[in-house]
């Protein structure tokens, strides 16, 4: 732009188009996350927990790894979100509000 003596835009992004995103959700019924929760149990047993605690407690997947005993407290059913697992490691969260104490359905916890 600046070889042909265009001016340059505030904001020399705004111009470009972005493709239009499918922000629609998809939810599942409970017999449809138990059965999620046992096709993963068949693959890896230790995993199906991930499922659980994605749709019980609305964690995303590295929330969930970087859960550990010391995390829950299993006389109050609540969840304690501290930190993440990036990459196999021990990562801190994002933002502030990241950190959360997390009230669970003692199912869960169980």
């Amino acid at each position: 732009m600046m070889d042909e003596d265009i001016p340059l835009p505030a904001n020399i992004v705004s111009r470009i188009e972005l493709p239009q995103i499918d922000d629609s959700r998809v939810s599942l019924t409970p017999e449809q996350v138990a059965a999620a929760a046992v096709a993963m149990r068949e693959i890896e047993p230790r995993y199906e927990i991930l499922v659980w605690l994605g749709a019980c407690a609305g964690l995303r997947a590295g929330e969930a790894l970087s859960l550990t005993r010391a995390c829950v407290s299993w006389e109050e059913d609540l969840l304690y979100i501290q930190e993440q697992r990036q990459s196999g490691k021990a990562a801190p969260l994002k933002t502030k509000a990241s950190y959360a104490t997390l009230p669970v359905d003692h199912l869960l916890i169980e």
